[in-house]
C-alpha cells in the first residue's frame, strides 16, 4: 500500500509526515485487526510445536528452552548443544527472539517476525564471556517453516559434532600407567 504525505498548507497546522487517511502517523502503529492477529497467532504455536518437535528428535544433543531475553539474555526460544565440554570447549545456542508490529501489552503482544542468530561462548582475554555471533537472520511470520528448517540444521549440526567428538575420544591413544617408584616397584 502506498502512502502519501501531505505536505500543503490545508487551513490548519498539521504535524509533519501526518498522514491523509487519517490513519497512524509515522512512530506511531496501527491496531492489528483479528483476522491479522489470529494469523500471527497460528504461525507462533505452529512454530513453538515445529521447535519442541526438534527438540524431541535431537533430544540427546540439544536443550530447548524458553525465556525472557530482556532479563536472560538469548532469546525467546534458546536451542543449548548438551555436553558442551566436548573437543571443541565452546558453549553453543541457537537463540530466536520473537520481534512485534504493536506495542501493547506483553501478554497481548504476538510477534510478526522472528530474528534468530548462532553464537558461541567466548572469553575475552579479562576473563569475562561473550557470545560470539557465527550467523544471524530474519524470518517473517509467513515464512516460519525457514526458521524451523534452520533450527534443524543447527541441531543436526550439533549432533554431528557431538558424534564427531564421541568417536575421536573412543579412538584417542591412551597414556600407559605410571610406573611405580620406591621399594614397591614389582613388574
Amino acid at each position: 500500500m502506498h502512502l502519501e504525505y501531505r505536505t500543503t498548507w490545508t487551513g490548519r497546522a498539521r504535524d509533519p509526515g501526518e498522514r491523509i487517511d487519517g490513519g497512524p502517523g509515522p512512530g506511531e502503529v496501527e491496531p492489528m485487526d483479528e483476522d491479522a492477529r489470529g494469523g500471527f497467532e497460528d504461525r507462533m504455536m505452529r512454530l513453538w510445536h515445529g521447535l519442541e518437535q526438534v527438540a524431541q528428535d535431537y533430544g540427546r544433543y540439544v536443550e530447548l528452552t524458553d525465556s525472557d531475553p530482556s532479563a536472560f539474555g538469548g532469546g525467546h526460544y534458546v536451542f543449548y548443544r548438551l555436553d558442551d565440554a566436548r573437543l571443541d570447549d565452546a558453549e553453543r545456542r541457537f537463540a530466536i527472539e520473537e520481534q512485534y508490529a504493536d506495542e501493547v501489552s506483553e501478554e497481548e503482544q504476538i510477534p510478526t517476525s522472528w530474528t534468530w542468530r548462532d553464537e558461541s561462548l567466548r572469553t575475552h582475554p579479562d576473563g569475562g564471556g561473550y557470545w560470539h555471533e557465527h550467523d544471524s537472520g530474519e524470518v517473517a511470520s509467513e515464512d516460519f517453516e525457514q526458521l524451523l528448517d534452520r533450527a534443524g540444521q543447527w541441531a543436526q549440526q550439533a549432533r554431528t559434532a557431538a558424534r564427531r567428538d564421541d568417536a575421536a575420544s573412543a579412538f584417542a591413544p591412551r597414556s600407559p600407567a605410571p610406573i611405580p617408584r620406591g621399594p614397591d616397584r614389582s613388574l
